[in-house]
């Protein structure tokens, strides 16, 4: 089995240190409704569907820029390059944005991920959850539960702000077992700094009795189960969301970027910690998406990342759906 130690914070900057390029305010839209004057430059965009009877509303909590280079670890030096041509989008740099999602089911309100939040990684251009909870009148109070796919910093840095203090602070936060175990355990390497990261930010919700694990094919809540999705990190999750008739699997880290780890699902990446895990895992999610024909949500993929997988050669393609 091929292991990789995973990043360091320094990894973090110079990997994706390529800087965080602005968005500003992007089209702010929601099902049924126009964009509300009230928009802060804080928002981006937020897209609101029904799942049966859940709802759950996208939010682009931000981008991260990433390098090429990071994709194809396995595959010849330009490849990545090569493929982001090809397809008319920049070879020197790559931006992704960060979906994060709000879930209500029932009386929880719930949050899937955070993103970057405050955290001052050169790459993010984040902390644009809040903004859009006070557009959509949610106060962080309101929020009742956390789930959290994994423990890297573009999903769980927004847990707390500057000062380390508890952004929901009366949450339940839910994290599986084999990932908390992995966090507890680990020490040394050159993975202990972005370890730390997640500590921190998870301490919060531990000292006050509000961290709680799950397993990784448990349902955490009515309406969303976890998907096990080992690879990317030891504990690392999928989500799937489904009421009466309706389904949406949230693919979360599985994929990163929309074309590279589509089209070729076989190259390893350097954001996973086992990289064959990581290709195993990606292929036998993605062929079971596309080959059910399931709606799938991209953390990563265009906003607002719903649409559809399909098999296309020896990889697959993301097809966005009409919103």
């Amino acid at each position: 089995m091929q292991t990789r130690d995973g990043w360091t914070r320094r990894d973090w900057l110079r990997v994706a240190g390529l800087g965080a390029a602005g968005v500003g305010l992007g089209g702010l839209s929601a099902v049924g409704q126009p964009a509300r004057a009230q928009a802060t430059e804080r928002v981006s965009a937020l897209y609101t569907l029904p799942i049966g009877d859940l709802e759950l509303t996208i939010i682009q909590e931000g981008t991260v820029m990433l390098q090429p280079a990071s994709f194809g670890l396995n595959a010849p030096a330009a490849a990545a390059a090569d493929l982001l041509m090809e397809n008319n989008l920049p070879s020197d740099r790559i931006k992704v944005t960060i979906n994060t999602a709000l879930l209500q089911t029932g009386d929880r309100i719930v949050l899937l991920d955070v993103g970057g939040g405050s955290l001052p990684f050169a790459a993010f251009d984040t902390d644009r959850l809040l903004p859009t909870l006070a557009l959509l009148d949610i106060s962080p109070d309101a929020i009742t539960d956390v789930v959290i796919s994994h423990f890297h910093p573009d999903h769980l840095g927004g847990l707390t702000d500057t000062s380390g203090a508890a952004v929901f602070p009366n949450a339940v936060h839910h994290i599986s077992d084999a990932e908390y175990e992995f966090l507890t355990s680990t020490s040394g390497g050159s993975m202990r700094d972005v370890i730390n990261i997640g500590l921190k930010a998870l301490q919060p919700a531990v000292d006050d009795g509000r961290l709680m694990t799950f397993a990784s094919d448990a349902e955490i809540l009515p309406g969303l189960t976890a998907f096990p999705a080992p690879g990317h990190t030891p504990g690392h999750v999928a989500f799937s969301l489904a009421s009466r008739e309706e389904q949406l699997f949230a693919v979360s880290d599985v994929a990163s970027h929309a074309l590279l780890m589509l089209a070729r699902p076989d190259w390893h990446v350097s954001f996973d910690v086992d990289l064959e895990q990581g290709v195993t895992t990606r292929q036998q999610i993605l062929g079971m998406l596309a080959d059910e024909k399931r709606r799938v949500f991209g953390y990563h993929f265009p906003f607002p990342g719903i649409g559809y997988i399909d098999r296309d050669g020896e990889g697959f393609r993301y097809l966005a759906a009409e919103t």
